[in-house]
């Protein structure tokens, strides 16, 4: 046997299942996808007082709402990988540096950072 230790496999440390995706790549997902969805460019606002507001305030309004709503999951989703917690700390990061509302601006910082604490010791 050389120097080197022999690999023998996953051990008591080792706590990531193969095979497994981590919840947070379909949030982060999820939300871009939202966005996406969300697009003023593709959806532009007409006029305030156009016969075609109605239904823009409408739609602008469902968007918002499932934009925040998957804002607010994917800070609540604990990582189950040790790729999934950088990911999700690089993703919030890019939101709050590129979109407005950004998990910041939103109220949703603290939430993020509990949701860290909490699954870190499950990835060490």
């Amino acid at each position: 046997m050389s120097a080197r230790k022999q690999n023998k496999g996953p051990t008591r440390k080792c706590r990531v299942s193969i095979g497994k995706a981590d919840p947070v790549f379909a949030a982060i997902g999820r939300q871009k996808q939202l966005w996406e969805e969300w697009d003023h460019v593709t959806h532009p606002e007409p006029p305030l007082r156009s016969a075609g507001y109605p239904a823009w305030e409408k739609w602008n309004d469902a968007a918002a709402d499932a934009y925040y709503g998957a804002l607010e999951a994917l800070v609540a989703i604990k990582p189950t990988t040790r790729a999934g917690a950088p990911a999700l700390i690089a993703h919030c990061i890019a939101e709050d540096s590129s979109r407005f509302p950004s998990v910041e601006e939103a109220g949703l910082a603290n939430a993020l950072l509990q949701t860290l604490a909490k699954a870190m010791p499950a990835l060490a």
